[in-house]
């Protein structure tokens, strides 16, 4: 049973809330129709943008980035959901484990993660110390639905320029030290919940 590139799309954006990486490759191929064919590795263009935020990360006690060796970030990275036909990046979730009093990330977030072109969902979450300012590259991100960016250390003002994520339909930055008025070009964001 073939499913169209746009339905494999919509099932790993729901498959990202799933508690594991390797749960959700297995829904994927159960939905491919139990298709045991090899998914194509990752984008070397994905590849280097993960990389590049990881390398914003200066201190990691989640133990997420540990697993981001080897050449196939849609293997066993962890956080990181491919799309299984075209090995692209369709998904990326990190979230401390409980208790998150003792798990975080330090760092800042890249701007290398609008170089995600497939990505419909972006979920950095109580990482406690990943701060700095929202990059405003992350408006590339034309395929990003949902965009978390909770309980982290992140200032300055919202970029105007994430009014430029058209299909984005939710977005909670809750929980950081963001200033400044909400900018009007959020406004054109029609799907926004």
């Amino acid at each position: 049973m073939q499913l169209s590139a746009r339905l494999l799309c919509v099932l790993a954006i729901l498959l990202a809330a799933q508690p594991s990486h390797a749960d959700s490759a297995a829904a994927i191929g159960a939905a491919r129709g139990g298709d045991d064919r090899p998914s194509p590795p990752c984008s070397p263009v994905d590849r280097a943008a993960l990389l590049g935020f990881k390398a914003g990360v200066a201190v990691d006690t989640t133990g997420i980035l540990a697993t981001w060796t080897g050449g196939d970030c849609c293997g066993a990275w962890e956080g990181v959901t491919c799309d299984a036909a075209m090995g692209r990046v369709v998904a990326l979730q990190l979230e401390a484990p409980p208790p998150k009093s003792r798990h975080c990330m330090q760092g800042m977030l890249s701007p290398s993660l609008g170089g995600l072109e497939f990505q419909e969902s972006l979920v950095v979450r109580d990482m406690a110390r990943i701060g700095g300012a929202i990059p405003a590259a992350l408006a590339r991100l034309a395929r990003l639905r949902q965009l978390y960016f909770e309980g982290n250390m992140l200032s300055g003002p919202v970029p105007g320029s994430l009014g430029g994520l058209r299909s984005l339909q939710y977005l909670s930055l809750a929980g950081n030290r963001l200033d400044g008025q909400l900018p009007p070009e959020l406004g054109a964001v029609s799907d926004l919940e």
